[in-house]
């Protein structure tokens, strides 16, 4: 068939971090949305084909990656009854609810991976940025890190404002020695920040909107490409999770920022201060120490800087970043008792290592069976 092949001919949509830009430090969201509405509409069985194959070619390094990360997103091992749910939906109809058409990023994230099992699969989901904890296990974006969230499944959502990388090829050494962030300013927060520090010698900030009293020290809109000129440049949440880290992460600059209280797919609590980033107090008492230190510091800065783009390099591989989300999925079916799952995984590997051969296993085995 002609348009099934000419589905196939896309490689460079398969996922935003390989989407091509006109401006080099954004998605480009026509694309997107371009390869999101053809998943609708045409077959696309060579993918899964393609997954399947490559899942058996997995090194034993990239199985185990596979399941860590699955379980972390998936936390629970306990089986589940979605009958609880007011949100449980089968994969039939959440394909046909026009409700998604407000949040079509979410939706075509979502159904990029769910597209490959049955119809009538039942799920629960949550899209936005609401980082509260459900009732029953669903598939959501964000997480909170100060309270039970297990059943918060985390999954790769907004992927196409949230999965911005850097190819950052300016040498730390060769940057400003000053700390830069732009951003919208409507968390108080964030407010906060901006009073402090809009005049700090050593600082570029500066928010983009016009709300609150902070608006006075109003700053024009900075692209990715000139941040990176700076040495250390600001993460700081904002409805939930730090849009920007990502492209810090990926990038030649430190990232500065307050321990993470959310979470999203990027892990970020499992992140590890000043190793991956330069923690900073809640209150930011400790700003103008932290900066000194690390501006005399550079190879201490380079180690952190390293450390990071090895964080970002584990969600840059599109075969894994896929096998994750099947894992994920797949486990999810299996503890909610339901059929379906793709074959790829056993009843054992939803299960710890240590818990094997257990009472947890047998359930889960009969489950999946």
């Amino acid at each position: 068939m002609i348009l099934p092949n000419f589905f196939n001919h896309l490689p460079q949509l398969r996922s935003p971090m390989n989407l091509s830009r006109i401006d080099p430090s954004k998605n480009l969201r026509c694309l997107f949305y371009l390869r999101g509405w053809l998943r609708l509409l045409l077959p696309d069985s060579g993918r899964l084909k393609h997954l399947r194959q490559r899942y058996r070619l997995t090194t034993a390094a990239e199985r185990l990656e596979i399941q860590t990360r699955g379980d972390y997103y998936l936390k629970s091992d306990e089986p589940f009854d979605l009958a609880r749910s007011a949100v449980e939906m089968t994969l039939s109809g959440y394909r046909s609810n026009p409700v998604h058409r407000r949040k079509s990023s979410y939706f075509h994230d979502l159904y990029e991976n769910l597209r490959f099992y049955p119809d009538s699969v039942r799920f629960a989901y949550r899209f936005g940025d609401n980082y509260s904890t459900p009732e029953v296990p669903t598939f959501v974006k964000a997480r909170s890190l100060t309270e039970d969230s297990s059943n918060a499944v985390l999954m790769k959502l907004n992927k196409v404002r949230h999965y911005v990388f850097a190819d950052d090829a300016m040498d730390f050494g060769d940057k400003l020695d000053r700390l830069v962030w732009r951003g919208n300013a409507k968390r108080e927060h964030r407010r906060e920040f901006v009073r402090r520090f809009h005049r700090h010698p050593f600082c570029d900030v500066g928010q983009t909107n016009d709300c609150g009293d902070t608006a006075v020290h109003r700053k024009s809109f900075m692209k990715i490409e000139d941040q990176l000129r700076y040495k250390f440049i600001l993460s700081i949440e904002g409805n939930d999770v730090a849009t920007n880290l990502k492209w810090i992460f990926s990038s030649q600059s430190v990232c500065f920022m307050t321990r993470p209280t959310r979470e999203s797919w990027f892990m970020e609590g499992s992140l590890v201060p000043d190793h991956h980033y330069v923690l900073l107090r809640d209150d930011y008492s400790d700003f103008d120490e932290k900066l000194r230190f690390y501006l005399a510091r550079p190879e201490k800065c380079r180690e952190i800087i390293r450390n990071a783009n090895a964080h970002v390099a584990r969600f840059q591989n599109e075969d894994i970043e896929a096998l994750v989300s099947l894992y994920v999925i797949d486990k999810y079916l299996a503890l909610s008792g339901q059929r379906g799952g793709l074959g790829f995984f056993e009843a054992e590997d939803f299960v710890p290592a240590e818990e094997r051969g257990g009472p947890a296993q047998a359930e889960i085995r009969h489950r999946f069976a």
